[in-house]
């Protein structure tokens, strides 16, 4: 394996992580020749860019993305599963970050959040312990769960944005008051500002030829003034991406980053690219639209870092991807659909029906949080076996379902090959997970609560860019297959400091520049 030639002198004074939420791989490549050269071609061209990176687990969504980007593991041992899951002791749905224990600072919101359900450290909990607490570590998103599961446990600011008032807010696991900039930025009322905005094409019209559209123009906001809705309109317009640059700006000044010679580390999740994706799907003029503006607001966060600090690494990438819309690519002849969930109820109802048959009368299931579905384990035991395999196969059966696992099939690690087991035993915690694991077919999807979503391990969903660039990083493009699990130890390795605890194998960056 060739080394990494790192120093102490080389390191960067301020590492920034650049997570574009839902940005498919091929968004790069589609869009290529429509971006201005200052953003996605100065760091594609100039950095050392991973053509083939992807997210090695199910399901492929947000909380365990953004978990498996910053720690460096899979959801098998970080414990992030999914977004939410059906936690056992409770009898109740739970989410990746909430916790009662430490309620939001900032901003109107009934319910705690922390990073408590993460189970090993972060890359940034490694430099805040290798700097002695001197490095500071900054994570920023519209999501919590983005923004909290990029920041551990010992980052200094973790912000997010709160729909209910428009304000970016914290919790009390990290702070009992929010920073002075901080509350200087609410103050302003940044996210009112882009009240009656409109959202207009902004590439030319080549760029959009051939793609569906939801309706551009469009004005932001109604009637009125800023309220709830707004807030909710705005993370779902490249407008929400620009509200996060202003606080990244500000963060940067007031938080004094990268500024001495110890190493400081920046997290940043843009989300609106997620909220469009899910309204609109990845062959659509909004979508298009978003990935050609959060390509000229990258090039702004190059040039404002270029001037503010100078000597920084920048590591590009993506928590997922997304599926095409079901519906369109069956008017185009491939083989899509939709699993209802009233048929996924129903299905599971039948097999509740004969499983009290057989074994006398039970609760057998007791959640469903897909793709897991949840049995009463005191219903199953001792004879588990028999129970798993009938939920499974009559699961199977369903229209659009491809495979269905068992915990017992996700127990050991599965052969190399099989990349579709392989995905659903990393994703798999035996503390956290269902009994059943559903996967679809590709370019199915279950619910319609989205025109689409995303969550499994083919390609579409699965394939993110991974670039790095900046200080030290040389030129050139690795074909080679690798994992986002190698993000965090790779920037690791960057800034000299300890893997974080269960991370995986850090990237030879074969490029890295020996010279300072």
């Amino acid at each position: 394996m060739l080394a990494l030639f790192l120093t102490a002198f080389l390191k960067p004074k301020l590492i920034v992580v650049v997570v574009f939420d839902q940005l498919r791989y091929d968004y790069l490549t589609r869009f290529y020749p429509h971006f201005t050269g200052g953003g996605f071609k100065r760091v594609m061209d100039g950095g050392l860019r991973f053509t083939n990176c992807h997210h090695t687990h199910i399901p492929t969504y947000t909380a365990p993305g953004h978990a498996t980007i910053s720690t460096g593991t899979y959801p098998r041992y970080h414990g992030i599963v999914s977004n939410t899951w059906y936690d056992r002791g409770r009898s109740e749905r739970v989410y990746a970050v909430s916790d009662p224990d430490y309620p939001v600072v900032g901003g109107k919101d009934r319910y705690g959040k922390s990073p408590r359900n993460l189970k090993v450290s972060t890359l940034g909990d490694e430099l805040k312990l290798a700097s002695g607490f001197r490095a500071k570590v900054v994570s920023l998103s519209l999501k919590d769960r983005a923004a909290i599961l990029m920041g551990g446990y010992l980052a200094d600011v973790v912000l997010w944005f709160n729909e209910k008032d428009g304000n970016f807010v914290t919790s009390e696991f990290y702070a009992e008051d929010l920073p002075v900039w901080v509350k200087e930025f609410n103050r302003k009322r940044v996210a009112d500002g882009f009240f009656g905005k409109v959202w207009k094409r902004i590439g030319p019209k080549s760029a959009y030829e051939g793609l569906s559209s939801g309706g551009l123009p469009r004005r932001i906001g109604g009637e009125g003034k800023p309220d709830e809705e707004f807030y909710k309109d705005l993370k779902a317009s490249p407008f929400g991406n620009e509200l996060l640059l202003a606080l990244v700006k500000e963060a940067v000044r007031g938080e004094n980053l990268g500024k001495d010679e110890i190493p400081d580390l920046l997290l940043v999740s843009f989300s609106s690219n997620d909220y469009v994706g899910h309204r609109y799907g990845p062959y659509s003029e909004e979508v298009a639209d978003m990935t050609l503006r959060s390509d000229r607001l990258l090039e702004r966060l190059l040039n404002f870092l270029d001037g503010e600090v100078g000597d920084y690494v920048l590591v590009l990438t993506s928590d997922h991807g997304v599926a095409p819309v079901p519906e369109r690519m069956a008017e185009r002849g491939l083989m899509a659909g939709r699993l209802d969930y009233e048929g996924l109820k129903g299905e599971m109802e039948r097999i509740d029906k004969e499983l009290d048959r057989r074994f006398g009368e039970a609760d057998w299931f007791t959640g469903v949080s897909f793709p897991w579905i949840y049995m009463d384990k005191n219903a199953i035991r001792g004879r588990e076996e028999e129970v798993l395999n009938t939920v499974k196969e009559r699961l199977s059966t369903l229209p659009g379902v491809l495979r269905v696992f068992t915990k017992r099939d996700l127990q050991t690690p599965p052969p190399e090959e099989d990349k579709l087991a392989t995905a659903a035993y990393f994703g798999y915690d035996p503390e956290r997970s269902g009994e059943v694991l559903i996967l679809l077919k590709p370019f199915h999807m279950v619910g319609r609560y989205y025109a689409t979503t995303h969550g499994t391990p083919y390609t579409y969903d699965s394939h993110v860019p991974l670039i790095f660039f900046g200080k030290g990083i040389g030129k050139g493009v690795v074909p080679d297959y690798c994992s986002t699990v190698s993000i965090a130890p790779t920037v690791a390795e960057i800034l000299n400091v300890e893997l974080p605890a269960a991370s995986r194998r850090p990237l030879p960056l074969r490029a890295y520049n020996s010279k300072p």
